[in-house]
């Protein structure tokens, strides 16, 4: 007999010591995390870290402190699924502690939770760290049949609350961009574009949205080596630059459908991860000078750095002021009223009147050289064969590739380039002055012999070699 009650003992004793199950069905778990934003607490977007080591310990002395010589006796050992689930089950009534491994990448999370049995699910409950900094532990949690939180999906016999954080260490972004001229590249006169979203897809499958900021910029932080996917969101109107132009990924779009696939190593930065993007219609019928912005939107529809309204008399050509359905330009009676004040030149403004003298059902207020091509979309209003940028003298205009349109940038977007602009950071302005040089009244675009010589402005520039015409 008192070898059988001995040998009871015995057996209960090592149920407790080893902390594997007699006859009970305990268990515990469950989630290690990237607690990306350092908070102690799991947030939707922030992903589970699968393939990592998680250690139970027993502490049955209520220490805090895994049982056992050393840093204690390991009692189980598991890998987190992808999700970074992890659960041992078939343990004995009883204290435990669950260690985790810190992989290449992480650092403990600065926010955590000491006391574990206050059964609160998705907090962080590594709080020690151990051997050398290699492992980070939680305090003991209590587990006791029929006593555990039944909301956490495992009845009362298990604890599902028993969660772990850590942080990644690598970053990843960086630009998306308006590609004005669809190349694909990051050229000087782009700009950010903003309230663009890029969706994050982590290794476990959660995802993280973000939106660029006013200069473009988007950015992931905090996280932990693996793959990942990027994806940008097309905005309204607009199309995905072509990926992977020429050779330097720095100034390149990347996206291909959209999507870039990623592998983020442990511990580094990578802000090369940009994106294009180019409105649907930049050239064509509706925006002549193919600056993405449309004629009736554009200050300069030609870029010849002379805004329309010089060149239109002070009216606008493509409006229509008695709202018949007709534009200014060709309509007879257009409706108009005669614009008070002075124009640049300080001379009253002239009534807008009808003439077509070559019957082309254009109003020759608005086509000078009556070549069917309103003057505001005319690089050469006078047909002399002297672009209208160069015959305006105005010293501030650069015309580098002679292409009749001013160079520079619009950081406005009010269509002047800024070569032409008083100030590319405030909308509007009075563009380039063209001159008058013989003082006729009619500006150097407008007039076949410019400096009133007799010598036409052709015939000066071939014999004369010059640019202007002069």
């Amino acid at each position: 007999m008192k070898n059988f009650i001995f040998l009871v003992i015995l057996s209960v004793m090592l149920i407790f010591n080893t902390g594997f199950k007699g006859n009970s069905e305990m268990a515990v778990g469950n989630l290690v995390w990237n607690d990306a934003n350092g908070n102690g607490k799991r947030d939707a977007w922030e992903a589970g870290i699968g393939g990592v080591t998680v250690k139970l310990y027993a502490d049955n002395n209520s220490d805090n402190i895994p049982d056992g010589p050393g840093n204690g006796t390991v009692i189980a050992t598991t890998i987190t699924a992808i999700d970074g689930n992890y659960v041992f089950s078939q343990l004995a009534p009883g204290r435990y502690i669950a260690g985790l491994l810190i992989p290449t990448g992480f650092v403990i999370s600065p926010t955590s939770s000491l006391t574990p049995d206050n059964d609160i699910d998705n907090d962080n409950n590594a709080a020690i760290l151990y051997n050398n900094n290699t492992e980070v532990r939680s305090n003991a949690i209590t587990l006791s049949p029929g006593d555990e939180p039944t909301l956490d999906g495992d009845g009362s016999n298990g604890n599902l609350t028993l969660d772990l954080a850590i942080c990644g260490t690598s970053n990843i972004g960086n630009f998306v961009w308006f590609d004005r001229n669809a190349n694909g590249l990051q050229d000087a006169n782009e700009t950010g574009f903003v309230n663009v979203k890029v969706m994050l897809t982590f290794p476990d499958g959660t995802t993280y949205t973000k939106y660029t900021d006013a200069d473009g910029i988007y950015e992931f932080v905090n996280l932990g080596p693996g793959a990942y996917t990027l994806t940008f969101t097309t905005p309204v109107g607009f199309i995905a630059s072509p990926a992977l132009v020429g050779t330097n990924r720095e100034k390149d779009s990347d996206p291909v459908n959209g999507v870039v696939s990623l592998n983020v190593l442990a511990s580094t930065s990578n802000y090369s991860y940009d994106a294009g993007f180019y409105k649907n219609i930049c050239t064509g019928i509706g925006d002549t000078d193919g600056d993405c912005i449309g004629n009736l939107d554009d200050l300069d529809d030609d870029n010849d750095g002379i805004i329309d309204e010089v060149e239109n008399g002070g009216y606008d050509a493509l409006k229509d002021c008695d709202n018949d359905g007709i534009v200014n330009y060709r309509d007879p009676t257009p409706g108009c009223p005669t614009r008070v004040g002075n124009d640049i030149y300080g001379v009253p403004f002239k009534p807008l009147t009808w003439t077509d003298c070559n019957n082309d059902g254009i109003n020759d207020f608005f086509d000078w050289d009556r070549d069917g091509v309103i003057n505001e979309l005319d690089l050469d209003s006078d047909n002399d064969g002297i672009l209208d940028i160069q015959e305006s003298r105005d010293n501030r205009a650069t015309d580098n590739n002679r292409d009749g349109m001013a160079d520079g940038v619009d950081d406005d977007e009010d269509g002047i380039m800024s070569s032409a602009d008083v100030d590319d950071h405030v909308y509007g302005g009075p563009g380039l002055t063209p001159e008058d040089l013989d003082r006729d009244g009619l500006p150097n675009y407008l007039d076949l012999d410019s400096d009133g010589d007799g010598i036409s402005d052709i015939k000066e520039a071939l014999i004369f070699g010059g640019l202007n015409g002069l």
